[in-house]
């Protein structure tokens, strides 16, 4: 905005108030809205750059304004951002709307995506139906109830906040999450980070290449799939904004150059797509996990 504001005659300021206030009011409403559903986060920095343009309309356009103008000003914006804070961020961060609970993802999940057989991610056996297996986080659910703040699973599902329920639920439920497992397998894997582990201590399956320490929780996959899991974990923090382990960073961008998208993840992304609405472009583009953090 013009800073000539300031220099109008006094007189007109009266004239003056209403031409300009509303239409920075409505303009930093529009600018928050945009960037509140574009935005990935869940925290009040997601606003910062429109509180700095509320600050530079006030500064250069206040000399037309009262301080009674200016006060509401600032109160109309401030109780936007909180709505959108809380009531409206839920829906906008992260685009999968489609599957609202991790108990409807299971069902489309052994209905649609694994309806009759398959391999399971971390030994690549052959199934045929779902006896046996359990659905992998990937992006352990624990992480996002710990991100999150609100706890236990079930207590993240059943959170008082509405929109850490909402938030919770869309990402336990994202299919690009979730991969089928050998229960064994998945439950030794539990919530351990990835890693490498020295030598070969192959546990609990021997024919299994699937290894992990509970000393140091760390968990690692066969090479074959080692690609599959950071992509799924680049998806989730784009998606949802969720912390990668700084541990896990730099052996997941290794682990997708070295490990390329097979067909058949190119198979599930168009499916995934088909079901929620929503692709990992680390799939479809898997020099962008080059950039990953």
């Amino acid at each position: 905005m013009s800073s000539a504001c300031p220099t109008l005659n006094v007189k007109a300021v009266g004239r003056a108030q209403n031409r300009v206030a509303e239409p920075i009011v409505l303009t930093s409403c529009i600018l928050l809205t945009l960037h509140l559903h574009c935005s990935r986060g869940t925290h009040f920095t997601d606003i910062a750059p429109l509180v700095i343009i509320l600050g530079l309309n006030l500064l250069f356009c206040g000399g037309i304004m009262s301080q009674s103008e200016r006060n509401k000003l600032i109160v109309v914006f401030l109780v936007w951002a909180v709505a959108w804070r809380f009531f409206f961020l839920g829906l906008a961060a992260g685009d999968q709307a489609e599957i609202g609970s991790y108990g409807k993802a299971r069902e489309v999940f052994w209905a649609k995506l694994y309806p009759g057989d398959g391999h399971d991610l971390y030994c690549g056996s052959l199934f045929k139906g779902k006896g046996g297996l359990n659905i992998e986080h990937v992006y352990a659910a624990s992480w996002m109830g710990e991100y999150l703040g609100c706890g236990s699973r079930v207590k993240c599902r059943a959170s008082s906040d509405p929109s850490t329920r909402k938030r919770f639920n869309h990402m336990e439920g994202d299919l690009h999450n979730l991969w089928p497992a050998l229960a064994t397998i998945n439950k030794a894997r539990s919530n351990y980070s990835f890693g490498i582990i020295s030598g070969e201590y192959r546990k609990p399956l021997k024919w299994c290449d699937f290894e992990y320490r509970r000393t140091t929780r760390v968990a690692e996959p066969r090479p074959a799939v080692r690609g599959e899991i950071a992509r799924s974990i680049f998806y989730m923090s784009d998606e949802y904004g969720l912390p990668i382990d700084p541990r896990m960073i730099k052996l997941l961008i290794e682990w997708n150059k070295a490990d390329p998208p097979s067909s058949h993840e190119r198979w599930r992304n168009d499916r995934i797509e088909s079901l929620q609405g929503t692709r990992n472009k680390f799939i479809d583009d898997p020099q962008l996990g080059d950039h990953a953090d």
